[in-house]
């Protein structure tokens, strides 16, 4: 079974990358998670502070996001990396390397791309399995589907002080695989078949699953 690398990115296309949060899963169970902050490359706007909660004093004294390759290339190479609303995620990564060596496709076995894709992404999944719902942000969606509790239980476990809640980086990687545990949990998608989070994420598959032939 392979990992899951649930992320979540506070920062932009200006400052880059200021915090970065991982949360690894396999089979729908948590084998891993952790935070780390990243010197912006320029000050940080106020009004990005104010979303995330992180000045440029706060996060000068650690090692820009770009010295992360190496780190990113290996996730991406041992597993398929997901998030809410991936393509922001995707975005900044790219912004920082255009794609890493070649690296398994998930989507399709056998094959390799250079590429940092496919991504699994938990908001497409919802609204294509909850077309009825109003609301697909994260903190809407954990409410609806009951898991609030639950996140902020692993985040007084996991999450630093100071950044257990939403738009802080493992927080809400931590809310975005819990979205992903519960369709494991509630035998939604059973484990084997974790590929058709691909599909319901958008990606068209070159090769047929089980899966699909019923």
């Amino acid at each position: 079974m392979v990992q899951i690398h649930v992320m979540d990115f506070e920062g932009s296309p200006t400052t880059g990358v200021v915090e970065f949060g991982l949360v690894s899963l396999r089979a729908g169970v948590l084998e891993s998670c952790g935070s780390r902050f990243h010197r912006a490359r320029t000050v940080i706007p106020a009004k990005d502070a104010q979303v995330h909660g992180l000045s440029t004093g706060m996060v000068s004294g650690y090692e820009p996001f770009q010295a992360r390759y190496q780190d990113m290339v290996a996730l991406r190479q041992g597993g398929v990396f997901a998030a809410h609303n991936a393509h922001v995620e995707s975005n900044l990564i790219r912004d920082e390397w255009a794609c890493p060596p070649f690296v398994p496709d998930w989507a399709n076995s056998g094959r390799q791309i250079a590429e940092w894709g496919p991504w699994v992404d938990t908001l497409r999944i919802y609204r294509k399995l909850y077309p009825q719902l109003k609301e697909y942000r994260l903190a809407s969606l954990l409410e609806v589907f009951q898991q609030q509790q639950r996140l902020d239980e692993w985040a007084a476990i996991h999450c630093p002080e100071g950044r257990r809640k939403y738009h802080c980086a493992l927080y809400d990687a931590l809310a975005s695989a819990l979205l992903i545990v519960r369709l494991f949990e509630q035998n939604i998608l059973p484990p084997e078949n974790w590929q058709q989070l691909l599909w319901w994420s958008g990606i068209s598959p070159q090769v047929e699953w089980g899966f699909f032939n019923g």
